[in-house]
């Protein structure tokens, strides 16, 4: 990126440096997400000859934007190995690497396989069986680099479950509104007025909201299914009871 006259910052370094296999970004919109992950798509192309780099996203349009950027960063730069191939949808290199843009449609991606990194864009509103698709790819090559980005869209998903999962397999970054320099004060100001509470904690303090349509949240389901609970009714003969076993009514 520097070569290419784009100062990262420092929030965005680590996130630049890390090789780890396994990768899960969750942060503000606007931070710079989509290009930092077409940088590393890019550095893996140019710096490791016959690589295969798959970008998905909910929608292609969204995942084209990305191999755009990462696209925009070699031109920039003037990379020394030749692109044969280029579309809107792929870059193919003289060295044999690809990068490819491909749609959440688990039916349509599904013939490809070993790749050496796996970006999922806006991870959060992809659907769970593009996920479970997916990752198979990877069976033969088990330390190809998973990077899954978003900003949360409520506990739900895979992209939920990864980052609430305790194992310790997923290197997490999280970056809010407030740790980014480039966003003011004054404007999270009126974006927490204009969007509410949940909306502004969601989109911009990385916060997994329970689902606003739910009737339930995730602690009311949790605490329903405890076992040390006496039963509210029971039923005899058809007849519902109260636990103490009188009538709740009787029969007119």
């Amino acid at each position: 990126m520097r070569r290419a006259g784009l100062e990262p910052g420092k929030d965005q370094i680590p996130f630049l440096e890390c090789d780890d296999t396994y990768q899960i970004l969750t942060c503000c919109r606007q931070w710079g997400k989509s290009t930092l992950a077409g940088a590393k798509a890019w550095r893996k192309a140019v710096q490791e000859p016959g690589s295969l780099i798959l970008i998905f996203a909910a929608a292609e349009r969204q995942s084209i934007e990305m191999l755009r950027k990462a696209k925009d960063l070699g031109s920039i730069r003037k990379d020394d190995v030749d692109a044969t191939r280029d579309n809107q949808t792929m870059v193919e290199f003289a060295n044999g690497s690809r990068i490819v843009a491909l749609p959440a449609n688990h039916a349509k991606v599904r013939s490809f396989s070993a790749p050496d990194m796996m970006i999922i864009d806006e991870a959060a509103v992809v659907p769970d069986a593009l996920y479970r698709s997916v990752r198979p790819m990877r069976a033969t090559k088990p330390d190809s680099p998973l990077i899954l980005m978003s900003s949360p869209f409520g506990k739900q998903g895979f992209f939920y479950r990864a980052w609430a999962n305790p194992s310790g397999i997923w290197t997490k970054f999280s970056v809010t509104g407030h740790e980014c320099p480039r966003i003011t004060k004054d404007f999270l100001e009126v974006e927490r007025d204009e969007l509410g509470p949940i909306w502004f904690e969601q989109e911009y303090e990385c916060k997994f909201i329970d689902l606003m349509t739910a009737i339930f949240t995730d602690e009311m389901i949790s605490e329903a299914m405890s076992t040390d609970k006496s039963p509210l009714f029971a039923t005899t003969d058809s007849i519902p009871v109260a636990a103490d076993k009188s009538p709740l009514f009787a029969r007119g």
